[in-house]
């Protein structure tokens, strides 16, 4: 029962990846989110089966059915990512779907709301080198509502994103501008809201972390210098998710690792 259900929730989360592609490329060209889905290269509808999100482009082999164009990775990607984190989502809070109640529900409701804004922030920065304020104000403004409705202490929610934006403000006070912009501080806010204090600065630290790595591995595979600027919304998003999902495992490890 559990496992069908998760898939079910999985299934959702592909077609709200796929709406998040959607959202990310429309928006950013100032396009109405209405209307059928067309070849980017052709302008040619898409039909039914090229709508199914991550299978349609396999069943395509990457490409458009009438001139052949590749179609962008990041759509099978957004939906795949989407897909398995809001398996993921549900698999954690649902451990006995059997006997759902409502903190389990809108702890689900909460984390699936974190797992869209997230992944859209990530996909329009990575795309496009930009936060924009409609959405992540937004995302502020939901994520501190369902993370208070959750169970998080009001003030922790007020606190927590005052935290993570006062982290990103005071950097971009010191540059001048040349570290961070407000879009970063917005989300910083955002991420601060959904998991309080410190499970907020924690997640801002391990995107650091993430981001060391990931440079790290381009510099080794020659595909970036020191000088490449790397969009740091997909690090700070990756870590809010793994805090918000593996927090509390996270800090048992560490705390065994110090009494050692």
């Amino acid at each position: 029962m559990r496992f069908l259900l998760t898939l079910l929730v999985a299934l959702l989360g592909a077609g709200v990846g796929s709406f998040l592609n959607v959202a990310a490329v429309r928006l950013h060209e100032r396009r109405s989110l209405g209307g059928r889905s067309k070849c980017d290269a052709c302008g040619r509808t898409l039909g039914a089966l090229e709508l199914v999100p991550v299978f349609g482009y396999v069943f395509l082999g990457g490409r458009c059915h009438a001139c052949h164009a590749r179609i962008p990775w990041f759509h099978p990607v957004t939906e795949a990512a989407a897909a398995l984190l809001f398996a993921l989502a549900f698999w954690t809070r649902a451990t006995h779907p059997l006997f759902v109640t409502w903190p389990i529900i809108l702890a689900v409701v909460r984390d699936l709301a974190a797992v869209s804004f997230l992944v859209l922030l990530a996909l329009t920065d990575l795309l496009y080198g930009e936060l924009p304020d409609r959405f992540t104000w937004p995302a502020i403004g939901v994520l501190a509502i369902l993370a208070a409705l959750a169970g998080r202490p009001p003030l922790d929610v007020l606190l927590g994103a005052v935290a993570g934006a006062a982290f990103f403000l005071i950097q971009r006070v010191l540059s001048r501008g040349a570290w961070v912009g407000d879009g970063d501080a917005f989300l910083g806010a955002a991420i601060g809201a959904l998991l309080g204090v410190c499970g907020g600065l924690t997640a801002i630290l391990l995107a650091y972390v993430y981001g060391a790595v990931a440079a790290v591995v381009l510099l080794a595979a020659h595909k970036a210098n020191r000088k490449t600027a790397l969009p740091f919304a997909p690090f700070l998003s990756a870590a809010a998710l793994t805090v918000l999902f593996f927090g509390p495992a996270l800090w048992n490890a560490y705390l065994g690792l110090m009494m050692r």
